[in-house]
């Protein structure tokens, strides 16, 4: 092996770096190292004589040498750290190789005695070594710093030397700086095309571009991402309009532009002519005279258009709207709008046709009117205006052919032949209407029957009869006649009031209401009978509105009308007044005590009025309460009472939560309650209210045990030497009773809420436990609390402090813990006492004095477990201070901590310093730092000052007993003067004057610390300046191994002189001398190109390269044209970089760059660009042209051709496509009679085979067809009812046909495609107010349309309740029908709960029948979108009220009497039952009962009354789905006054014949009769006994009432006949008188007649002991003829008896006997209808 060792040579050179070379090893590493390394330095290096180096070094084996290589990347500024092996080698040597260069020179060396740094490092940025390694850090990396570095590493180990090489190559990376967008056009024309370029100062390749585009609507889209930092926007359209920004990125970073704003102008497009309002017609469109019509034209446009008006040809306005105020007739023609954009000098227009017609206004109206005295009905039609007349015809239901005719149309239809509810429609149609209008009316005749009721005024002057019968169309004819048939009043439809003077004479007189409507052939009638009620008001005062107001009551039942009422006085306002009955709701409190009401009533029928009167008054004193509880705890009772007043107060109770106990009752309210906690800590009270108070009275109690539990502590007693024990349990009603348990001597204790016993204190153990027990009433069991006593542990601690500024000297003693706690008090040494005893703890604050110094203080402490006191003892003493240097030296600039200690003393001392001026010292971060802690403290003073800080610092500690200090000196030392600096060079480097190297050395050996470099600006000019220009400092802090430095941020037009001076710490050196940066010449600049035959499209750049020049450099380039002519392509100065990044045809051409700075200039040579291009973006004609939005439109079966041509070098191949599928080859391409098929995208591609490159455009080519028939529309509700959704549909066809709504619409009118939906505000659209939706069609030469039309249901909502079948639903059913669109309906409760779902037109709700529902309402509420407020409908459910005008009604026997009962309050509407007295339902029978019923009352009629069969309770009854009433009506039938007794007073044949008889007869007595009965029998003409008498025969009855004589006819002469006489009072036949037989005529034959007298005499005697004694013994078997015989002696004793009691008993009497068997002693009086039947 041969060897090389390592040699120095002897000599000095100070300037030279040392040169090497490395060894090559010619093998690989298999053969023998056969070189060495040998380096020669040809001086000694930095004063250091190389013969010390260690020679004898070998490499014996190439095995031994390493090779490594790495490559690493570096940013720009940033910081990089080269490694040279993981340790630090034994020698070392860094190099660095230029890219493009070969040379290698030494950067760094390490010979063992320590890294040096060569002066080459100066331009590779500030390079420092790291010591522990041989790794190298560049900081602010320089691009100049970009190339190889070697380090060569030796190693000297056990093994031998190996030796290491490490190829670093660094690649300095520059990041992207901020890009900026530059665009050839910013306000570009739609079609047209557009470059937008990003553009970079700096940026190391690759670099991507990434451009991002924001619309109007603030949505971002990424328009391209490449290379590229050009984008092109060919075709440029209005969607293009928006935010632009590029982002470029590389490996380094990537950075945002900012925003730019691309504005595309376009238009005008084909303009659209609206018109308002108006109708399509064949020849355009048609409007209304005398209304004001609008065209509003619109185009779109950027910016807008401008828009002309041309009617006919002629210019008539200017502006998008063209009005036409009360347009008439002879304005039809052809309006023309052209929009004109005068930004890009374009226009667009279009044409209408206007008509103007004029038809009938409005719709035809017509109605049903009455004729022929109400008995036909005239249908009548009538459609004014228009011309031509309206034509107008009827239909249907019309007998024969339908009625017709022009402007009105009149038929007159049969009356009662019509059906109820006929709807009848007239229409009418007009030429200038596409559709007819019509109306219509319906004939229904009124519900029910007619309703009348009678009334008088409340002053009962007049009585007013109310007839109604409302509904029905036409209205019926009302009218009033009197009982005699006279009409009274006169002739009203649908209701008729007639007012008749107040007048006894209408009593009981009937009048009758008549109704007459054409539907029925007979007329309706109500009748009315008028009576008075019997007897006087009644009236009281009843509580109401929960006891605090007062209701006046008055009633004055029977009668008709019904009596008026009022009452007087001290009512507020008008005197209260009703009907029947008059209520009325006095306020309460405003009621004075003791207030009398008197109730006045008044009938039509009655000449005076009667009264009653009440008073009311309130209790005494305020409601009174109490609690008590039973013995055994078992139950609680609450009373309360507050007795008097009237009406009479309530009272009731009530727990806390509100929730009544028990019930209410008046003046007294006892409550019994379980003794329970369940009224545990509630309140109870007894609530009292009178009508006459305003405010309700209460009387509250709490029933409440105690809260928690009892409560026990131990309390210190006998001056802390024994214990009390104390129990307590407050509150709670009653008190609670406790007792201690145990450890107690002698009994327990015990008490009532509280409980105390004293236990003696040493005696008591420590921690004894003792109880307390507690009880309650409301408390199922007891409770209890302990407690335990103890003493403090430990020992009393005590303590000293002093507060701020040792103003108060503090001594503190506690004892803490314990039960009771322990007392403490404070001793001087001499035994005094000071301050206050306490508890647990004790302060005692002294004024400070050094007096107190060495004094003690003594702490005692008590506590009553022990029988010892305990003490702490305090000795103050004054503070002592120490330090560890009296002396302390630091240099300047240095940080110096001094430190002072305070010697234990007691108690704490503050301690504070003082500087060297005597200044108090606070903590100050930036100059004094403190620290302190227990004992001592520290002062670090920073940077220090040898002027500012040397001297005399003291510290000071001060307690309130006494104070010191001591002082500690501070010497501040400077450090020595460094050495001086020379600059050795200072010149610009690179290009620019903002830049320049500087290199200094220093002049001598010394310590340094830092560099400072210096700057300052010159004059420009030579002449003398007053004042010299400051020094600026360029570079501090720079390492005392730097020798260079590079400069920045100079001004290239400023003069600079620059310095340094060398720092030794804080000490500066002299400075250097000043030096100026020196100018370098420009060389002949070279042409380097990115590419010379770039493709146009693509960028290149162009950079004219020195070798040298200092700035600033002047750079003008110039492009010769293949024509010859030459132009500057670009100038500038300081740049020499041309970017083209968009080449374009133009560029081709010799190019060649001119340089020169101030000292020098010099030309290239020409270099040649030839740029290929192609092919653009191909050219599309589209014949014949017809352009939509979405490209390019033809008509079904035309002949369309499409070219093709593409700009291209060479010229460009092209190929068609047809959805992506090739048609055709070649430039043109020709589609013959087009189908709706052929729509698509249609593509032609051009080709440049030399490029290989190509380009294509494709169009959308649709076929326009139209769509089938004609638009559909119709009107929806929307926005829940309240607004209208006009909704238009044509679908089909292409493009969508064009849709538009007119008139009546708000603002514009509103257009869509295929589908159409406007929302018209409903509210706002009239009634009957029609819409057309117009179509048009770009296939279609003229427009097509339909139309609707909206109205609203007439009237209200109509809503009503019934139940179904036995009453188990209720049904609520709610119509409105009619209207379009339907309204919307729907139930709810009163409360606004909504019911079952929502319906249209009509809405049923079912539910089950319930008596909770009545009271409540329903609401029915209807919605139409027409009507800006919802309708409703409200039904109240009402149970059945039932009312009667007299409950207890009394008639005369044999009269009919009427029973009248009246349903008040009644929903859903039921009919009235009736019940007899027998409970037995009534049901219509003529010969008994007839019944009469309305929709709010029934009559019962009772027929031919008898006492026996129909007095007695009668029961009027109503039931409906939510309840159920009756009332009972006791019906008394009364028998007539018992006629006076008749006496015959004479009785005589007329004749001898003996055939008629003279009867005379007179009254022993006045009474009523109405009339006399005439009865005679047949006698037998024996005398024996016989079977039975003969009946008596009626001769004569209803003979009137003043006729005392008869002449009967018809006896038989031969016969003996007895005749009797009997009175009559209505139904009550009196007694019969003495029969008598007929005399004959007087004649002379005395003794004769005497004779035959007394025979009679004898006979009759005889004949009536024997009937005697026959009636006597057959009186069970003919019960009839003794009743006959004594009931007739019996009714004579009660003759002059007529008081109503006894007629009222008598009929008692009467259905008693009917119970009692066997025979009775009084009869019955005889009746007429029973002497019929015997």
């Amino acid at each position: 092996m041969s060897k090389q060792v390592l040699q120095g040579l002897n000599g000095t050179h100070s300037d030279e770096e040392p040169v090497y070379r490395e060894a090559k090893n010619y093998g690989n590493h298999d053969n023998k190292f056969s070189e060495v390394l040998t380096i020669v330095f040809a001086s000694q290096i930095n004063g250091q004589n190389l013969n010390s180096l260690p020679l004898g070094l070998e490499v014996h084996d190439p095995w031994e040498v390493v090779y490594t290589e790495v490559k690493k990347s570096g940013v720009v500024e940033k910081e990089v750290i080269l490694e040279c092996g993981p340790s630090l080698p034994d020698v070392y040597i860094w190099g660095f190789t230029k890219p493009g260069t070969e040379t290698l020179r030494a950067v760094v060396y390490n010979f063992g005695r320590g890294p040096k740094i060569q002066r080459l490092t100066r331009s590779l940025g500030e390079l420092s070594v790291n010591d522990s390694s041989a790794s190298i850090s560049i900081a602010k990396l320089p691009l100049a710093a970009q190339g190889l570095y070697t380090c060569q590493a030796l190693y000297d180990t056990a093994q031998g030397a190996r030796l290491y090489y490490y190829y670093i190559y660094l690649r300095v990376l520059v990041p992207v700086t901020r890009p900026t967008v530059v665009s050839s056009d910013s306000s570009p024309a739609e079609g047209s095309s557009t470059r937008m370029r990003c553009g970079l100062e700096n940026g190391t390749e690759p670099i991507d571009y990434i451009w991002e585009q924001e619309n109007k609507e603030g949505a971002i889209s990424v328009l391209a991402q490449s290379n590229n930092s050009v984008l092109d926007l060919a075709y440029v359209t209005r969607n293009h309009t928006g935010w632009y920004r590029c982002l470029a990125r590389n490996e380094v970073n990537q950075v945002l532009s900012e925003r730019f704003w691309l504005d595309v102008f376009f238009g005008p497009d084909l303009p659209r002519i609206d018109i308002r309002p108006y109708s399509v017609t064949e020849q355009g469109y048609s409007v209304l005279e005398r209304e004001t019509v609008s065209l509003t034209c619109q185009a779109s446009s950027h910016p807008l258009s401008q828009y002309v008006w041309l009617y006919n040809s002629s210019q008539v306005d200017s502006g998008p709207m063209l009005s036409l105020p009360s347009i008439s007739r002879g304005q039809t023609g052809l309006y023309t709008c052209l929009s004109e954009n005068k930004y890009i000098n374009t226009s667009s227009e279009k044409t209408v046709s206007l008509s103007v017609y004029y038809p009938p206004d409005g719709s035809p109206s017509c109605t049903v009117r009455p004729t022929n005295n109400y008995t036909d009905l005239t249908l009548w039609c009538s459609w004014e205006g228009g011309y031509p007349h309206a034509s107008l015809h009827w239909s249907p239901f019309l007998p024969g052919a339908n009625g017709q005719g022009y402007a009105n149309a009149t038929l007159t239809q049969r009356g009662p032949g019509t059906a109820n509810n006929s709807v009848f429609e007239c229409h009418g149609s007009h030429v200038a209407l596409k559709t007819s209008r019509s109306c219509s009316t319906r004939t229904w005749h009124p519900p029910g029957e007619p309703q009348c009721y009678a009334n008088a005024t409340l002053d009962s002057e007049h009585l007013v009869l109310s007839c109604s019968w409302e509904g029905g169309f036409p209205r019926a004819l009302i009218w009033w006649s009197s009982s005699n048939g006279d009409t009274r009043g006169t002739y009203e439809e649908s209701s008729n009031t007639l007012v008749l003077p107040s007048n006894v004479t209408h009593d009981s007189k009937p009048f009758t209401c008549l109704a007459q409507h054409p539907l029925f052939a007979v007329r309706r009638e109500c009748v009315l009978k008028i009576d008075p009620p019997g007897g006087i008001p009644s009236c009281t005062i009843i509580p109401t509105n929960n006891y605090t107001d007062l209701t006046l009551w008055c009633s004055w039942e029977g009668g008709y009308p019904h009596a008026s009422l009022h009452w007087s006085p001290f009512l507020p306002g008008a005197n209260g007044q009703g009907y029947a009955n008059a209520t009325l709701t006095q306020r309460g409190p405003g009621t004075a005590n003791n207030s009398v009401f008197e109730c006045h009533g008044s009938h039509v029928a009655l000449k005076t009025s009667r009264s009653c009167s009440t008073r009311t008054w309130h209790p005494q004193g305020d409601p009174q309460c109490y609690a008590n509880a039973t013995l055994n705890n078992e139950h609680l009772i609450l009373s309360c009472w507050w007795e008097g007043g009237f009406p009479t107060a309530l009272l009731w109770w009530s727990s806390g939560a509100g929730e009544q106990l028990g019930a209410s009752a008046e003046s007294t309210n006892t409550l019994v309650l379980p003794s329970s906690v369940t009224y545990s800590s509630r309140s109870l009270t007894c609530h009292a209210q009178h009508p006459l108070f305003s405010e309700r009275k209460d009387c509250a109690l709490k029933i409440d045990p105690p809260d928690g539990s009892p409560s026990c502590t131990v309390r210190p007693t006998n001056n802390y030497t024994d214990l009390t024990l104390w129990c307590s349990w407050e509150g709670g009603y009653p008190h609670t009773s406790l007792h201690w348990s145990p450890f107690l001597p002698g009994a327990n204790g015990q008490g009532y809420a509280n409980a105390t016993l004293t236990q003696r204190g040493p005696g008591t153990a420590n921690n004894s436990v003792f109880e307390c027990h507690g009880s309650h009433v409301a408390l199922k069991t007891s409770r209890s609390c302990r407690i335990s006593t103890w003493y403090p542990p430990g020992e009393a601690q005590c303590s000293a402090m002093a507060t701020q500024n040792n103003e108060k000297l503090v001594l503190t003693c506690s004892w803490e813990g314990g039960l009771p706690r322990a007392l403490l008090w404070w001793l001087s040494s001499s035994g005094d006492t000071l301050g206050k005893s306490k508890e647990s703890s004790n302060t005692l604050v002294l004024p400070p004095s050094a007096a107190l110094s060495g004094q003690s203080f003594v702490c005692h402490a008590k506590h009553p477990l022990l029988a010892q006191r305990k003490s702490c003892v305090l000795k103050l003493e004054a503070p002592v201070l120490e330090t560890q240097r009296s002396t302390v030296s630091v240099y300047e600039g240095g940080d110096v901590e001094i430190t002072c200690t305070a010697r234990d003393n007691y108690f704490p001392s503050n301690i504070t310093w003082y500087n060297h001026l005597k200044q108090h010292v606070i903590e100050s971060p930036s100059k004094y730092v403190l620290k302190h802690a227990g004992g001592w403290t520290n002062l670090t003073v920073k940077a220090t000052d040898s002027q500012t800080d040397s001297g005399q610092y003291w510290c000071s500690a001060t307690n309130a007993v006494g104070e010191t200090e001591i002082p500690i000196h501070l010497l501040v030392n400077r450090h020595p003067v460094p050495p001086n600096v020379t600059i050795s060079k200072i010149i610009f480097s690179g290009h620019g004057r903002t830049e320049a190297n500087l290199n200094w050395d220093t002049t001598a050996q010394g310590e340094i610390t830092e560099f400072i470099i210096e700057r300052r600006q010159l004059p420009l000019s030579s002449g003398k300046t007053k004042t010299e220009p400051p020094w600026q400092e360029v570079a501090s802090k720079l390492a005392p191994g730097t020798r260079s430095y590079e400069m920045r941020g100079l001004d290239p037009t400023r003069l600079y002189a620059v310095r340094i001076r060398a720092v030794n710490h804080l000490t500066l050196g002299n400075p250097s001398e000043e030096k100026v940066p020196e100018a370098v010449p420009v060389t002949k600049p070279s042409i380097v190109l990115s590419h010379s035959s770039p493709a146009e499209g693509s960028s290149i750049w162009m950079r004219c390269d020195l070798e040298n020049g200092t700035e600033p450099i002047s750079y003008l380039w110039e492009q010769e044209s293949k024509e010859g002519t030459t132009s500057i392509l670009a100038q500038g100065t300081n740049n020499n970089l041309v970017n083209v990044t968009m080449v374009t045809r133009n560029h081709a051409g010799w190019h060649r760059c001119i340089v020169g700075n101030e000292v020098s200039q010099e030309q290239s040579k020409r270099i040649s660009l030839n740029v290929v291009f192609g092919p653009d973006v191909p050219h599309i004609e589209v014949t014949p042209r017809s352009v939509t939005e979405q490209g390019y439109s033809a008509l079904e079966k035309e002949t369309v051709s499409l070219m093709c041509q593409a700009s291209s070098n060479p010229p460009s191949q092209y190929v068609w496509f047809y959805n992506n599928s090739q048609v055709h080859a070649g430039q043109m391409l020709t589609v013959r009679n087009i189908p709706r098929t052929s729509s698509g995208h249609y593509t032609c591609l051009a080709q440049n085979t030399n490029l290989n490159t190509r380009s294509k455009k494709s169009i959308t080519l649709t076929v326009y067809y139209p769509p089938d028939g004609t638009p559909l529309c119709t009107i929806l509700p929307t926005n829940n009812y309240t607004d209208l959704t006009l909704w238009c549909s044509w679908e089909g066809g292409s493009p969508h046909a064009l849709l538009r709504w007119s008139p009546f619409l708000q603002g514009m009118s509103r257009q869509g495609y295929a589908n159409v939906s406007f929302i018209q505000r409903g509210p706002a659209t009239a009634n009957n107010s029609v819409f057309v939706c117009h179509g048009s069609h770009v296939a279609l030469n003229v427009s097509t349309s339909c139309s609707t039309r909206t109205w609203h249901p007439p009237g209200e909502p109509q809503c009503y309740a019934y139940a179904t079948r036995n009453n188990e639903y209720l049904m609520f059913s709610c119509s409105w029908e009619g209207g379009f669109p339907r309204a919307l309906l729907w139930w709810a409760s009163s409360m606004g709960e909504a019911q079952g779902k929502s319906e249209e037109n009509s809405n049923i709700l079912v539910l089950h029948s319930s008596a909770t529902y009545s009271g409540k309402s329903f609401v029915c509420h209807a919605q139409h979108p027409l009507f800006s407020e919802r309708k409703q409908c409200v039904l109240k459910l009402e149970a059945p009220v039932l009312v009667t005008q007299r409950s207890m009604v009394s008639v005369y026997e044999g009269s009919d009497v009427q029973l009248t009962c009246i349903l008040k309050a009644n929903y859903p509407a039921t009919e009235i039952t009736w019940y007899n007295n027998l409970k037995q339902h009534v049901i219509e029978t003529p010969s008994k009962y007839v019944l009469q019923r309305a929709a709010a009352w029934s009559n019962l009629t009772v027929r031919e009354t008898d006492g026996l069969r129909d007095s007695g309770q009668y029961w009027c009854s109503a039931t409906n789905a939510v309840g159920g009433t009756e009332i009972p009506i006791h019906l008394l039938v009364k028998r007539y006054p018992m006629p006076p007794n008749v006496t015959i007073s004479k009785l005589v044949y007329s004749s001898r014949q003996r055939t008629e008889v003279d009867m005379e007869w007179f009254l022993k007595t006045q009474g009523d009769i109405t009339g006399f009965i005439i009865e005679r029998r047949r006698l037998p003409q024996s005398a024996g006994k016989r079977d039975a008498d003969p009946p008596w025969q009626e001769v004569a009855v209803n003979l009137d009432p003043s006729t005392q004589t008869y002449k009967m006819s018809g006896f038989d002469p031969t016969g003996l006949y007895a005749v009797r006489l009997m009175a009559v009072n209505h139904r009550t036949i009196g007694h019969p008188s003495d029969a008598k037989s007929p005399a004959d005529p007087p004649f002379t034959a005395y003794s004769a007649v005497i004779g035959a007298a007394l025979g009679g005499m004898i006979i009759a005697v005889v004949v009536i002991v024997l009937l005697f004694i026959y009636i006597m013994r057959n009186r069970n078997n003919n019960p009839r003829l003794h009743e006959l015989l004594f009931g007739i002696r019996n009714s004579l004793s009660r003759e002059n008896i007529n008081f109503p009691e006894d007629e009222i008993s008598g009929r008692a009497e009467d259905i008693n006997r009917e119970h009692i068997p066997g025979p009775v002693m009084e009869a019955a009086r005889p009746t007429l209808q029973g002497l019929t039947s015997t």
